[in-house]
């Protein structure tokens, strides 16, 4: 299958404000016709827990790509532009901020941003077939 969009995420975090500046831009590497919209979410891998494997309970399983906070809302938002090559690139710019009294999503039992990523995929609206995902790590230590 041919890719029809490229996706590049930036980040820049600030470990102090706990503050993350993102920016996405977006290629339309083929002509898509319809109603598209990019959607953003933070993911959190690494987080030890206990899980019932059918019949085993592992007091320290390892669970990874957990669903974290919205960036952009439940659903994304819509892109209202051609998606063309001839287009010129998307770009959409996000701050979010990772506290308790700013993100109602964020606890401080999870406070491990080294493990969290930023997942932004472009879907069609009115199929739900996702054209592209794109996946980067917000802050190395």
């Amino acid at each position: 299958m041919e890719q029809t969009i490229d996706i590049i995420i930036n980040n820049n975090f600030n470990k102090t404000t706990r503050e993350l500046s993102l920016t996405t831009t977006i290629h339309a590497l083929t002509g898509l016709e319809g109603n598209y919209s990019l959607c953003l979410f933070i993911m959190e891998d690494g987080i030890v827990s206990p899980q019932l494997d059918g019949i085993e309970y592992i007091e320290d399983y390892i669970h990874n790509h957990i669903y974290r906070c919205p960036i952009n809302d439940t659903y994304g938002e819509a892109l209202n532009t051609a998606l063309t090559p001839d287009s010129k690139p998307i770009i959409k710019i996000y701050n979010i901020v990772f506290n308790t009294s700013n993100n109602m999503h964020w606890t401080d039992d999870w406070d491990n941003i080294s493990n969290c990523h930023v997942v932004a995929y472009i879907y069609n609206t009115d199929t739900g077939i996702i054209e592209q995902v794109s996946e980067k790590r917000i802050y190395n230590e």
